[in-house]
């Protein structure tokens, strides 16, 4: 027969074993209850579930954000998205709040530090994850630079911003924040795969990048900077008046015009069509 001890350490086992099926059965059902909202277009609504559903993950966490919960967070930034999206279209009365964009973009950044210090994007597996989460967050970070209209929130946002920037955040062969959204695929990752969402890169998230910090400079697995990223990627497929603003900000912020990347091609080598001054006067030096 079990002592007494014995029989209160099973029992209090058996105790934390309902509670915790207890807790994914909450976190399951509204989930669940969230993403029905979100399919009716319900999007507030889904936005409380869903919050409500983090929140509850995350204090059970008790340190890093569960797995279950960084999905929620994906789910969380994607459905304020298209909320954003549909009201600008008319085809829904409801707008985005402030603080719940701002707590979920908290959250996300939170997140991708913790991998960043854990050696998470080197993990099989994880760095196609963080890849993505990344290329949301730009893009609800674009969303909410846009409706940051007060000076405390702007503020904040690029408080917040330069935090995230200084922790010198790399993904393997995609790059830093600022390659990522020097990347025209990145535009796929907003609401409705590219249809919907904001377009990358834009000049509005460039200046906020290099405002809050981001290294013109840094390189990327393959040696690129970003102005090699913008112009391998992206500059052929932009309007040219729009691609020569986007080249003036990085340049003039001090990107390297001269910088090769590991194939010894120059930064500035998808540029020729563009008429910038320092690329004018590239070209004459160089007899071109």
């Amino acid at each position: 027969m079990a002592s007494c001890p014995d029989w209160h350490v099973g029992a209090m086992n058996i105790l934390e074993q309902k509670a915790k099926n207890s807790l994914e059965v909450t976190l399951r059902s509204l989930n669940q209850k969230g993403a029905i909202f979100a399919d009716a277009r319900q999007y507030q609504c889904s936005v409380d579930v869903w919050l409500d559903a983090f929140d509850l993950a995350k204090a059970e966490g008790g340190g890093r954000v569960p797995r279950e919960a960084r999905k929620t967070l994906q789910s969380l930034c994607m459905v304020l998205l298209e909320m954003d999206e549909a009201h600008t279209e008319g085809t829904s009365k409801e707008s985005v709040k402030y603080d719940d964009v701002k707590t979920v973009f908290d959250a996300i950044c939170d997140e991708v530090e913790a991998s960043h210090r854990d050696d998470d994007f080197t993990k099989p597996g994880v760095v196609e994850e963080f890849d993505m989460v990344i290329r949301r967050l730009l893009h609800l970070m674009h969303l909410l630079d846009k409706i940051a209209v007060e000076r405390n929130q702007a503020l904040a946002l690029r408080y917040r911003l330069h935090r995230l920037l200084r922790a010198n955040i790399c993904v393997e062969y995609s790059g830093t924040l600022l390659h990522i959204a020097m990347d025209p695929n990145t535009s796929a990752y907003g609401p409705g795969g590219g249809d919907l969402s904001a377009e990358f890169p834009n000049e509005a998230m460039t200046l906020l990048l290099v405002g809050c910090g981001a290294e013109v400079n840094a390189k990327n697995n393959l040696g690129d900077t970003p102005l090699h990223s913008f112009s391998r990627l992206a500059c052929n497929l932009m309007d040219k008046k729009q691609a020569e603003v986007i080249a003036d900000i990085l340049i003039s912020n001090g990107s390297h015009i001269d910088a090769r990347n590991n194939r010894g091609d120059f930064a500035t080598r998808g540029l020729e069509r563009l008429s910038l001054d320092v690329l004018k006067t590239k070209r004459r030096v160089s007899g071109v």
